[in-house]
């Protein structure tokens, strides 16, 4: 309920901002760029980088491990998480309001425990694909006024090409009066570290822009339904809302284009067998700082998040920084 609530008002506000006759100009097909590399077909490759850490204090276990947070220690630890995704990347323009995008993702993960390495999981990952179209141009649309405005709307299709199903060792530990006992080690599987989860999804997306001279407030909204895998997990629906105000300098050959912004996401529990699935969902502000280079066909862009704010559900480690860095060719 929370999500469907957040989502209807932001949709709201933000038609609201670019105008109320949105369907107006339906029949417009000329169009007017924005960023350098707009309506240019491209292709390219993404790093995704994000990490987790918590400290924790020395514990006596009640049961086995409980992934996502607190394990048995003798001594206080710190437990890390890193998620590596190496995304293949295509957009291409059918017309000037219609493009089609595609990615394919390699991902290499793993469990950290006072920084050193105890598990890793690395494998393909699923295939996305995304239709999006331009619902509204303001510059095409006999409207006089300085500002630029846009509004992109898209649907898209997440299929299960990634492994889900990889597992790692590990020891249970249990503790009565006499002691702590380890049983023989089993295999884990943990929805979460696996490169796909198995499922169909689908994704809903707008994203709306408003321009004057070289200054721009871009904003884009995601809600990604997702199905039940064939081990009856179930990640729960997310929502992502990402502002962000950026400025395009022209050089002699480059244009530089500086951004700053924030990323808000959501999510409620996931579940396994129908069940509430402990330490998931919850919700995390980031912010971040980005510079994306235009040259001649070819791009270069790194993005930056670093948490403000995370109320996470239980006992979960902690987000922490994010990266991403693309190359990208146009043509």
């Amino acid at each position: 309920m929370l999500i469907k609530k957040q989502l209807k008002l932001l949709i709201l506000g933000l038609l609201s901002l670019l105008s109320n006759n949105i369907y107006a100009c339906d029949l417009c097909n000329i169009y007017v760029g924005i960023r350098p590399d707009d309506y240019q077909s491209s292709f390219g490759i993404v790093h995704r980088y994000r990490s987790f850490d918590s400290d924790f204090l020395a514990t006596v276990p009640n049961s086995s491990l409980n992934k996502h947070g607190e394990e048995f220690s003798f001594e206080d630890y710190s437990l890390q998480e890193v998620f590596n995704s190496y995304d293949l990347w295509f957009r291409y323009f059918l017309t000037s309001r219609v493009q089609l995008n595609a990615s394919l993702s390699f991902s290499d993960n793993y469990i950290g425990r006072n920084d050193s390495i105890t598990q890793s999981i690395a494998g393909p990952g699923d295939l996305v694909v995304m239709a999006k179209y331009q619902l509204y141009n303001s510059k095409l649309c006999n409207d006089s006024s300085e500002w630029v405005k846009r509004l992109t709307a898209g649907v898209g299709l997440k299929l299960p090409t990634g492994t889900f199903n990889k597992t790692y060792q590990y020891y249970p530990v249990s503790s009565n009066t006499k002691g702590v006992y380890y049983s023989d080690p089993e295999n884990h599987l943990d929805p979460h570290m696996q490169a796909g989860t198995g499922s169909v999804d689908f994704i809903l997306f707008l994203e709306g822009v408003i321009m004057r001279d070289n200054w721009g407030l871009n904003t884009n909204l995601s809600y990604k339904l997702n199905t039940t895998n064939k081990n009856n997990f179930r990640f729960a629906n997310r929502f992502n809302f990402n502002p962000s105000l950026f400025y395009i300098k022209e050089l002699k050959t480059v244009k530089l284009m500086p951004t700053i912004g924030a990323a808000y996401e959501v999510s409620n529990r996931d579940t396994d067998n129908g069940e509430p699935y402990r330490n998931s969902g919850g919700e995390t502000v980031f912010g971040n700082v980005s510079l994306t280079a235009f040259y001649q066909k070819v791009s270069i862009g790194m993005t930056y998040f670093n948490p403000l704010y995370q109320q996470l559900n239980d006992n979960q480690i902690q987000n922490r920084m994010r990266l991403i860095t693309e190359l990208n060719y146009y043509f």
